[in-house]
């Protein structure tokens, strides 16, 4: 791997830090756990299920392509190739170092005034030498303020279908139910570390979402990397129970949102292609807003990748990619990662007839905020930050202003809470870090 002359070599041993830490590389692994829920459909019947979800037949705008490239004169209107079947919410990725699989679910309950983020997920030693397998739960409450736990578990400890979501990680478990009547599948979720416990069942109100398709192909000469983003459930009703310490919530129709990401590695790397990523969701009653930036190496010669879903009530309206702008501003430096974070978070819409016209997230409190350096000794990580900047791990609860073209020309004003999510893997992204990556790889 190493070519170049010994007087370099101690340089790119230390940049190769680099790699091994700036981005959370998620793997996974082909055990299967028991089957004990509910019926599990086969693939075909459960994809006949999801095609009948989506017979209101939505248009999608924006295709895209191999490395990033999206063609927004091109739609989609096959409700086959828009359907988040059984296999998506299985696990993807081999158990190997490089990939990475991951769960997400969150929810925000204003009766209890609440907020929860539950995960699920590998993750790559900063040496590239170990795999850990992690559940995090991330809250927020009036009582107790944030409350974040991270157990690791031991590669004994996971199971995972690759037919369809059944996850176990230790006494940790979420899966899917597929009603014999056809309807949505119904996920449950259990998860305990430390004092905080939950109990959850999301009940989708909608079929799920997939605007890059199946995945999105990266390629670099011989190397080959594939990601995907998919969305099983873009709104849903939760009902359980959240348990910290002495302290019993009972969760009563509250709106969740659950979303899947991996990357499979064909000896390229999610952070040889990727040097950021945000997301951000606004759920009300009527309204749901979901938008996200994937951000690009030099070598790519991409703009970023920009998805939007606008939902009515249980509709989809609107679903694109590249038809917003995504605008990052009055940025603030984090004491612990020192890494900046935007407060000001504006998208809009760069389409006349799209029934979206703006959304303003105003950053309201840091929910978590990982330094993916941290452990490195202090030369390696000042190294890092000079050549490639300061990665980290923002998850946000923002205050969001939400305006929506309606019938009649009006617009219409939607306030409440919405999370955002920003992971910076590489802050400069010059074309200077890519000539420094194709040295080391």
């Amino acid at each position: 791997m190493y070519s170049h002359q010994s007087g370099f070599s101690n340089i790119f041993a230390y940049l190769n830090f680099f790699l091994l830490t700036t981005i959370v590389l998620w793997c996974g692994c082909a055990q299967e756990p028991e089957t004990t829920h509910s019926t599990i459909l086969d693939e075909q019947e459960a994809l006949s299920t999801s095609l009948q979800a989506t017979s209101h037949g939505y248009v999608h705008k924006g295709v895209v392509k191999t490395n990033g490239l999206v063609d927004t004169s091109q739609v989609i209107i096959d409700p086959a190739k828009l359907a988040v079947r059984p296999s998506d919410g299985g696990q993807h990725a081999d158990f190997a170092i490089g990939n990475h699989d991951i769960w997400y679910f969150d929810l925000i309950d204003s009766k209890n005034k609440c907020s929860i983020i539950i995960q699920f997920y590998f993750d790559t030693g900063p040496l590239r030498k170990n795999l850990r397998h992690y559940v995090t739960v991330f809250t927020h409450t009036e009582e107790y303020g944030i409350q974040n736990r991270t157990k690791n578990y031991s590669s004994a400890e996971f199971k995972a279908s690759r037919e369809y979501c059944d996850v176990m990680i230790g006494e940790n478990r979420l899966y899917a139910e597929y009603p014999p009547d056809g309807d949505l599948p119904i996920y449950h979720l259990r998860a305990k570390i430390e004092e905080l416990e939950v109990d959850l069942t999301f009940r989708p109100e909608l079929e799920g979402w997939k605007p890059w398709g199946d995945k999105i192909k990266f390629r670099d000469k011989e190397d080959e990397g594939d990601f995907s983003w998919i969305v099983p459930v873009p709104k849903a009703r939760v009902n359980g129970t959240f348990i910290i310490g002495d302290r019993k919530y009972e969760i009563k129709e509250a709106l969740g949102y659950s979303d899947r990401m991996y990357w499979k590695k064909k000896e390229l790397f999610s952070d040889d292609a990727i040097t950021s990523i945000e997301w951000g969701r606004f759920i009300s009653e009527e309204y749901t807003v979901i938008f996200g930036g994937l951000h690009f190496r030099p070598w790519l010669k991409q703009p970023p990748i920009r998805p939007l879903l606008i939902i009515k009530d249980d509709e989809i309206i609107h679903s694109s990619n590249n038809l917003v702008k995504i605008i990052q501003s009055e940025f603030e430096k984090d004491k612990i990662t020192g890494a900046k974070y935007p407060t000001k978070i504006t998208v809009e819409s760069i389409q006349e007839d799209n029934p979206f016209i703006r959304m303003e997230l105003t950053v309201k409190e840091i929910i978590e905020k990982i330094d993916p350096l941290d452990g490195l000794d202090s030369f390696t990580r000042s190294l890092i930050r000079l050549i490639f900047g300061k990665p980290a791990s923002f998850y946000i609860m923002t205050d969001a202003k939400v305006f929506i073209h309606v019938e009649g020309g009006e617009t219409k004003t939607l306030e409440g809470p919405a999370f955002y999510e920003l992971f910076v893997i590489d802050e400069h992204a010059p074309s200077f870090s890519d000539w420094v990556r194709g040295l080391i790889r």
